[in-house]
């Protein structure tokens, strides 16, 4: 059964009881069901949650400054959830540039989905998936930005930062011709996707020569979560690198994927 239930959307440590409580219910109702809370891993949740869902930021420590997630474990504490059947995910959010505020130092060097962030960090989340062995990614919306009589060719800003939570455009006929109302994905939006085929390309290379294989390929590309490449050329060439491999381990393996 791979169905899921959200317990509760960023709780803080005070919410925890009534967290626990909706977690027992829910296990009690249908135990197929898979708790997820966006929440860093905590053992007063443990018992409950089946998938962790940190916040990008929450992943690692950023040298320098306080703890920004008031809380953030040890990596490896997720490799033993997920050896016993759990899983991680994540998700970035107005925190990666500073929520509604003017962001200081802290907040630079974060994947985005801000417009005006290098198109490096809309890519960037999947080699970041790859790296800690993350199986989803949230996000809260694609078109938050609609609505109220906003018009979100003129204005997409919302929560200190242009395009948060809007990936698609109105494809409204007074804007792109024709009869019918259709999406129109962002720039963003496209550059999301060649990150997944990035990662496709990951797994193609692990099927085909282990996972050891892929780790060459990522550390030229990620280092930390605040710590990437943003040259984009760089990524053509890594992506460039890793067909070529594919190709190799294709050949060796008698041309089957």
């Amino acid at each position: 059964m791979n169905r899921r239930a959200a317990l509760w959307d960023e709780p803080a440590s005070r919410d925890f009881p009534e967290v626990l409580n909706r977690g027992k219910v829910s296990m009690q109702a249908e135990p197929r069901l898979r708790n997820l809370v966006t929440v860093p891993f905590t053992r007063k949740l443990e018992e409950v949650v089946q998938i962790w869902v940190p916040l990008v930021n929450c992943l690692e420590l950023k040298p320098g400054y306080p703890d920004f997630c008031d809380g953030t474990p040890p990596v490896d504490a997720y490799a033993r959830e997920t050896k016993q059947g759990k899983s991680l995910w994540f998700y970035q959010s107005c925190a990666s540039h500073g929520c509604n505020i003017v962001g200081g130092p802290y907040f630079a060097g974060w994947p985005s989905y801000m417009i005006d962030m290098p198109g490096a960090s809309n890519r960037v989340m999947q080699w970041l998936a790859w790296k800690y062995r993350i199986e989803g990614e949230l996000y809260y919306s694609m078109d938050e930005a609609y609505g109220q009589d906003n018009d979100p060719w003129v204005n997409i800003r919302l929560f200190g930062g242009n395009g948060d939570g809007t990936l698609f455009y109105p494809g409204r006929p007074d804007r792109i011709g024709g009869r019918t109302d259709i999406p129109i994905e962002s720039i963003r939006l496209k550059l999301i996707r060649e990150g997944m085929e990035d990662y496709e390309y990951l797994a193609l290379l692990a099927k085909l020569d282990g996972t050891q294989s892929t780790g060459q390929y990522v550390d030229r590309i990620v280092k930390k979560p605040y710590l990437w490449e943003s040259r984009p050329e760089f990524f053509l060439k890594v992506r460039q690198d890793l067909g070529e491999a594919l190709d190799r381990a294709a050949a060796r393996s008698g041309g089957s994927m």
